[in-house]
């Protein structure tokens, strides 16, 4: 069984991907780090909490992170996912606690207890993570992979014309990440747009399905109208679900491509962008990936 954290602004793709990895069996989520982006920080830390009980199948601890990038105020997105970042829909308060430590010293921590067996997979701003490297990059190089469901992919962006959301909120963190010498599995927005875009029919489809379908359409509702109304789609966009299932099935991604990437950050107008350099590979790009294969297995996940 492989042993992942996940670290996550928690909104509504992010809870479905959540509910992913927790029903899984081929992991063991040792812990959920949670950052703002999507939202503030508490109420990610909330979302995470009720995505983890409403899996229904083990408890993962929850971990609260940072509140605010490295170096530059908080951009939010509840345009895209409601106030609540659930699709404005009623949430039930959880049972499930915080623990008391800090995101950032959880995740150094289950490091250096598991060398070589942690995959992190970030979908959120990757702050946390940026910030585990600087207080101790020793431990950090014994990560056994990172995945990263952000970044443009060396295409255009979506938050401005040239940097996607995640990479945006907090490009510093983004930047050091990319340049801490472990090759980066990406899946990049321009990617989830037709690979992980749940299509009517499907939507119809999930939450037909049992009550967690439906709930998981529900808490997307915000996401559908935006999806709807900013890009033509019917439908929603399910991008942090995305990079759990390349991880469950890589052959789900039908292309990558290496890339040697660095992160803009002393241009206003292209904070966050993703850029091609000369240098080492540190980048494993999905620029294709089977929406048929990945909807069946989010609807057997689900199931």
């Amino acid at each position: 069984m492989r042993r992942i954290i996940i670290d996550t602004d928690t909104a509504s793709d992010d809870a479905v991907a959540i509910i992913m990895a927790m029903r899984s069996p081929l992991f063991k989520v040792e812990a959920i780090t949670v950052v703002a982006g999507n939202i503030p920080i508490d109420l990610a830390c909330k979302n995470a909490l009720i995505s983890v009980e409403k899996s229904n199948t083990y408890h993962a601890p929850v971990y609260k992170g940072a509140s605010k990038p490295i170096d530059r105020k908080l951009h939010t997105a509840e345009f895209a996912h409601g106030l609540n970042g659930m699709g404005d829909i009623e949430l039930t308060e959880p049972k499930q606690k915080l623990e008391d430590k800090h995101a950032v010293d959880a995740i150094i921590e289950l490091v250096a207890k598991y060398p070589y067996e942690i995959e992190l997979v970030a979908i959120g701003p990757l702050t946390n993570v940026a910030l585990a490297i600087k207080q101790n990059p020793n431990v950090m190089k014994k990560l056994k992979g990172i995945f990263v469901m952000g970044g443009n992919g060396l295409v255009e962006g979506n938050i401005t014309p040239y940097a996607e959301f995640n990479y945006y909120v907090d490009g510093l963190a983004a930047k050091i990440v990319s340049n801490f010498n472990i090759t980066i599995t990406q899946l990049p927005w321009h990617t989830c747009l037709e690979g992980v875009y749940v299509r009517d029919n499907d939507v119809t489809r999930i939450s037909e399905l049992n009550e967690l379908g439906k709930w998981v359409v529900d808490i997307n509702s915000s996401l559908i109208k935006y999806s709807n109304e900013n890009h033509n789609i019917n439908g929603f966009v399910v991008c942090d679900a995305g990079i759990i299932a390349l991880m469950i099935d890589p052959s789900i991604g039908t292309k990558y491509v290496e890339a040697s990437s660095d992160i803009v950050i002393d241009n206003e107008e292209h904070y966050g962008e993703q850029v091609t350099v000369d240098g080492k590979t540190n980048y494993n790009v999905c620029t294709n990936m089977s929406y048929e294969r990945f909807v069946d297995l989010l609807i057997e996940l689900l199931e």
